[in-house]
């Protein structure tokens, strides 16, 4: 890969300190340590393998020889780019904590998995393995600066380093920052160039589809502009605090569903030459229905995530529901032992319901996704494939929870399809109302 830098010195404040590992629950600290990428998570990987070989487009002796070839293909990439001066060395990048091997593995198998259903009939096998690379290099590189923006940028760098991030997504290109004695601007450089990846992977047949690719610029500075929603609330100077209705909005955009599909996207209107407005029109219905269950996801996320959200101060929904129902105010989460806020939002049903509108989310995306596979373009696609790694996202995402609370039966019915027949609080429900509205709105 040939690379090419327009080379523009920037003046960063940073602070150079390795990452520390974030504040757990005290009493799972020592599950925290093992849940990774040891025998039991490689194990439960392959189980569902298995249980997806019955789709035609996730037989498992192609799926598990292709995610091998993926997996190796990728870390060999990464161990390339570390003899880039101006990036860190990937060892180095794991040593300090700014990266775990295990999410850029996440993010393979789940970007492979949810792309096969997409793009087996259309698609050659090289150009499946561009897609993973893309959807594995998004997320990587988003995590990547994530950790870094969460845990040692202060917020203007910050900002700056997401405009940065924009323009390696959508150009193939970005201003590196040039001090090599400095790890922190050299792993942001790594995080950048891998954000070029993309760009390279959707140019590799010489040309990149107009229609998808637009949507896809267009719905990466929609995650940009969320991921600094919730960067700028974890800044003490700002006064407004967001609410659920503004969260589920505009900070909930930060999650990688959108473009993971446009990605997808783009290799499937290659593959068939151009899409008529008719198939365009059916794939936004899947691709919101997509949208919606990525979102659910989020929310799970922030169950799963709520004790160290509410160590770092970042923006959580099942906090702010907490401070909307006057259960607590903003400042008592500056005062108040993180364990005690913890307990008063377990101890109220926050995190209930907080599933309750994850879950009334992931069906409402499941119903769109059906909707759109109805169309004829829906006949390359396999649609119960597609659903079923959206129920798999949906479980992936709350395992940690499921562990926590040790709740068997409980456990049971979330590894269930939700109910669609739910009721959510009437707080909840009507802010839901808006947000299903506008995502039908989007579709038409």
């Amino acid at each position: 890969m040939i690379e090419q830098y327009r080379v523009i010195k920037r003046q960063l404040k940073l602070r150079r300190k390795p990452i520390y590992k974030k504040h757990t629950v005290p009493q799972l600290e020592k599950k925290c340590r093992k849940e990774g990428l040891n025998f039991l998570y490689k194990l439960s990987a392959l189980a569902f393998l298995v249980s997806f070989n019955k789709h035609p487009s996730l037989r498992l002796r192609n799926t598990l020889s292709t995610l091998l070839e993926l997996l190796e293909t990728y870390e060999h990439m990464l161990h390339n780019l570390s003899k880039n001066p101006l990036c860190l060395n990937y060892d180095r990048l794991l040593e300090l904590g700014y990266m775990k091997r295990k999410h850029w593995v996440y993010a393979a198998y789940i970007g492979l998995i949810s792309s096969l259903p997409v793009l087996y009939k259309v698609s050659s096998y090289d150009n499946i393995i561009r897609a993973a690379i893309a959807k594995t290099s998004f997320g990587t590189s988003v995590k990547l600066l994530d950790n870094l923006n969460d845990n040692i940028h202060e917020l203007d760098v910050a900002l700056t380093s997401l405009r940065n991030l924009l323009s390696a997504y959508t150009r193939g290109m970005y201003e590196p920052n040039i001090d090599r004695e400095d790890e922190v601007a050299r792993a942001e450089n790594f995080a950048f160039e891998i954000g070029t990846w993309i760009y390279t992977m959707l140019n590799a047949n010489g040309s990149k589809p107009d229609d998808t690719f637009e949507i896809y610029v267009k719905d990466v500075r929609k995650l940009i502009m969320g991921q600094i929603d919730s960067l700028s609330h974890k800044d003490r100077k700002r006064d407004e605090l967001p609410t659920i209705k503004d969260y589920m909005e505009y900070i909930l955009e930060k999650n990688i569903g959108d473009v993971w599909f446009d990605i997808d996207l783009c290799f499937f209107e290659n593959g068939l030459g151009g899409l008529t407005s008719d198939e365009m029109t059916a794939l936004m219905l899947v691709k919101q229905g997509v949208s919606l269950v990525f979102k659910a996801a989020g929310l799970y996320d922030d169950v799963v995530d709520a004790y160290e959200d509410i160590m770092s101060n970042s923006v959580n929904s099942a906090i702010l529901l907490a401070i909307e129902r006057g259960l607590l105010s903003y400042d008592d989460l500056h005062v108040i032992e993180p364990t005690k806020t913890f307990k008063i939002l377990s101890k109220a049903r926050i995190f209930d319901d907080i599933i309750k509108l994850g879950d009334a989310m992931h069906m409402a995306g499941l119903n769109m996704i059906k909707e759109g596979l109805k169309h004829p373009v829906g006949q390359l696609i396999d649609g119960d494939a597609l659903l079923n790694i959206c129920n798999f996202i949906r479980l992936f995402s709350i395992r940690k929870y499921l562990i926590r609370e040790k709740k068997i039966r409980q456990s049971l019915a979330f590894i269930r399809s939700p109910n669609s027949s739910t009721t959510l609080p009437e707080d909840l429900g009507s802010v839901w109302n808006i947000i299903k509205e506008k995502s039908i709105q989007v579709c038409h």
